[in-house]
């Protein structure tokens, strides 16, 4: 489903290496305040290969705490507000595209 979802989003871009599935890049993704000269890492999110591991842990508990599987279920918006920070981290695109404009604004 997130695959659809985003392949729906993304549709006729060309300037994003991975679409429809997790990223695949051999370069760290980063958070950075990119200022010449003085440059610093504020955010590294987790390896490429990682990424679909950690996704599923995220999934797993989102799974856990519903109403069928827990005893004592949160309300999907607790649910979400949850698991939504959790995926940025992990996939890190839309997390680096916030980051970037919350520097740009402060710095």
């Amino acid at each position: 489903m997130p695959f659809t979802w985003h392949k729906m989003v993304t549709a006729g871009r060309r300037d994003l290496a991975d679409v429809g599935h997790y990223r695949t890049s051999k370069e760290p993704m980063q958070i950075d305040s990119s200022r010449i000269g003085a440059s610093k890492v504020h955010f590294e999110a987790p390896p490429s290969e990682h990424v679909s591991s950690e996704m599923n842990r995220v999934f797993a508990g989102f799974i856990q705490t519903n109403a069928l599987n827990a005893g004592e279920p949160l309300r999907a918006i607790t649910r979400a507000g949850i698991a939504h920070p959790m995926i940025l981290g992990i996939v890190a695109e839309g997390l680096a595209a916030c980051g970037r404009s919350e520097i740009g604004t402060i710095s």
